[in-house]
């Protein structure tokens, strides 16, 4: 079974496994670099489970994430006191209120997206700009990677 594939009445447990599951793989694929980057979902109630801050993502735990309100309203911290809401947190309560359809958000920093990116700014030698399409083909493959 692929833990990546659940349904709207996911349980809070499964979305967890799901979430600790998708930093592993886009850590190690290269798409969440170091810190950057948050993963987060909804649940039945509307509540969302999040990454924190300042943790790679591809060495969380399913005790790391935290649990919001709608409205950014903190209801369950990780028992690790150090670890904070993310700066990212009301990009992804945004996404999430505006795409009622969507169960999840990702936002990440890969690491050939910021070598194409400065790609791009370098004109070619017939006056055109460089780069893009390498980044798309990968991130067509990272996301058919991470749901299989």
């Amino acid at each position: 079974m692929n833990i990546l594939r659940y349904s709207p009445d996911v349980e809070e447990s499964q979305l967890r496994q799901a979430i600790v599951e998708t930093g592993r793989i886009g850590y190690a694929k290269g798409f969440l670099a170091a810190n950057n980057g948050n993963i987060s979902g909804r649940l039945t109630d509307g509540t969302i489970v999040i990454s924190p801050s300042g943790l790679c993502k591809g060495r969380m735990s399913e005790d790391d994430l935290f649990r919001l309100q709608p409205d950014g309203t903190v209801v369950a911290s990780p028992p690790d006191e150090s670890l904070s809401v993310s700066s990212e947190t009301p990009m992804h309560l945004a996404a999430l209120r505006i795409r009622p359809d969507r169960q999840a958000c990702l936002h990440a920093h890969p690491t050939l997206h910021s070598t194409q990116r400065g790609r791009q700014a370098a004109p070619t030698a017939d006056g055109s700009r460089s780069g893009g399409g390498a980044r798309q083909h990968s991130d067509q493959r990272f996301w058919s990677s991470l749901i299989g």
